[in-house]
C-alpha cells in the first residue's frame, strides 16, 4: 500500500516515504518536493559555509605568509614547508575554525548523497518505505 499510518504523527499519509525527525514530519506526496528542496538547500548551505572556513583559513596562512615559511633538511638543502604542516598550524591555533569547515563539508557530502538517492526513488517510482518492504520479501 502506497498509504501508511504514521505512528509517531498518528496520521494516514498518502504515498508515505518516511519520517523524517529533522523536520519533525512525514514525507509524504504533499510534501515530497518541499523535502528535496530542503535537502539540497542545506546541503548548499553547508558547502558554502566550508567553504568561507577554507577561504578565511587560507587568508590567515596568507597574511602569515605561512607559504613562503621555509625549512632546512638535514643534507643542507632549503625548500617551502610542506602544506600538511601548515594545516597542522592552523589546526591547533584555528580549531574551531578549521572543524567547522571539515564537519560542514562531510555534512555537505552526506546531504547530496540522500538528495541523489530520493531523486533515485523519484525517478524509479518507489518510496523508501516500499523499498525497504522489498527487501523484506526477498
Amino acid at each position: 500500500a502506497r498509504s501508511k499510518h504514521c505512528s509517531i504523527c498518528n496520521r494516514c499519509v498518502a504515498r508515505f516515504d518516511h519520517h523524517c525527525g529533522w523536520i519533525n514530519s512525514d514525507v509524504g506526496s504533499g510534501n515530497l518536493w518541499k523535502f528535496l528542496i530542503f535537502l539540497l538547500s542545506t546541503g548548499a548551505v553547508c558547502s558554502y559555509c566550508s567553504y568561507l572556513c577554507y577561504r578565511v583559513l587560507y587568508g590567515i596562512a596568507d597574511k602569515q605568509q605561512l607559504f613562503h615559511l621555509q625549512i632546512k633538511l638535514p643534507t643542507g638543502e632549503v625548500t617551502p614547508i610542506p602544506y600538511t604542516y601548515i594545516f597542522q598550524y592552523l589546526a591547533v591555533f584555528y580549531g574551531a575554525l578549521v572543524g567547522l569547515g571539515c564537519f560542514c563539508g562531510l555534512i555537505s557530502l552526506v546531504l547530496y548523497g540522500f538528495f541523489g538517492y530520493h531523486v533515485y526513488l523519484v525517478c524509479k517510482n518507489t518510496t523508501t518505505s516500499e523499498t525497504f518492504k522489498w527487501d523484506d520479501i526477498k
